[in-house]
């Protein structure tokens, strides 16, 4: 069993791992696994209900999209499994765009980000964009009635004055006007006007040539550049394993009687995580600990970690 471009495994959850669930909705979807090890063993969650009510709601509040977060039982031992759906429009978190590719997650920058906004931007006017508003038309209003000439005769005359006068409405019953005005002037057809039980709905349609010019100028500017827009994976479990134990390293050459709760608060892991780097540094000879457990010391034998270690 192996971590492909659908599957990753975590030891326990973290934040940062919205990341991991942020390239997975802009790439293909996926499933999110906690409690699980690098070599896909079983270790199991201790607060596994408390992630269930929790992860939902984090995932809608931070990136905006919804998650089925699911409770399995394996050998015993209760594990986590977040099914992330793939989504059309791009997903940001907290301003970044990563993308899952293989059995890694990038974080998309430069001219790999313009491409693969202007991809998703495309995908979306495929399927042409619908904003809508819940509102509803004046008695006995219709579609033609609102597309002909007419007064304006605002729901709540109240809080549309006010607006009116603080200058948020620029002048009353051109809406509609501008909106195809708009739309003459960028060479695209007037939107299509829906109205129903969910509402109002505008459904508007690109111009095919205008992607294709947007594509082709996008595409002539990163051939310029020389970047390759797939991006040079680097493993995730590796660089981020590296970074820690490199912490760990560089605290304990200034304080080498560091408990692991004390590293642990540090790097902002659990205390089990500082266990585990802190088992693989002795396992490479680059640390070893002096003395008894409680009042002994660490002593640090070399700075390098090795590339080949493997760890979440």
């Amino acid at each position: 069993m192996k971590e492909d471009q659908n599957t990753e495994w975590k030891l326990s959850w973290r934040d940062e791992y919205l990341k991991w669930i942020c390239g997975f909705a802009n790439a293909e979807g996926g499933v999110l696994v906690i409690g699980r090890d690098d070599r896909g063993e079983a270790v199991g969650v201790k607060n596994a209900g408390k992630l269930l009510q929790e992860l939902p709601n984090k995932v809608r509040d931070i990136l905006g999209i919804t998650v089925a977060v699911n409770l399995m039982t394996e050998e015993e031992k209760e594990l986590i499994e977040i099914h992330v759906e793939p989504y059309p429009s791009p997903i940001s978190y907290k301003g970044e765009y990563h993308y899952r590719s293989g059995s890694t997650k990038q974080e998309l920058k430069g001219a790999a980000l313009q491409r693969f906004l202007l991809r998703k931007l495309g995908r979306h006017w495929d399927d042409a964009p619908v904003p809508g508003n819940s509102g509803q038309l004046p008695d006995d209003w219709t579609i033609e009635r609102l597309l002909g000439k007419h007064p304006s005769n605002p729901y709540n005359p109240l809080i549309a004055g006010a607006f009116f006068r603080a200058g948020y409405i620029e002048s009353w019953g051109r809406g509609i006007e501008k909106i195809n005005r708009e739309c003459r002037e960028h060479d695209i057809p007037s939107p299509e006007f829906d109205y129903g039980m969910s509402g109002l709905m505008l459904t508007f349609r690109a111009n095919p040539a205008h992607l294709r010019h947007v594509g082709d100028r996008l595409d002539k500017k990163v051939s310029e550049s020389g970047f390759d827009p797939t991006i040079t994976p680097t493993t995730t479990p590796k660089t981020t394993q590296e970074t820690t134990q490199e912490k760990i390293i560089s605290i304990l050459k200034t304080r080498p009687a560091s408990t692991r709760n004390e590293l642990a608060a540090q790097i902002g892991i659990t205390p089990d995580g500082v266990k585990y780097h802190l088992e693989k540094l002795k396992a490479a000879g680059i640390i070893c600990h002096v003395g008894p457990t409680k009042t002994g010391y660490w002593e640090v034998r070399k700075m390098r970690v090795e590339n080949d270690e493997r760890g979440k």
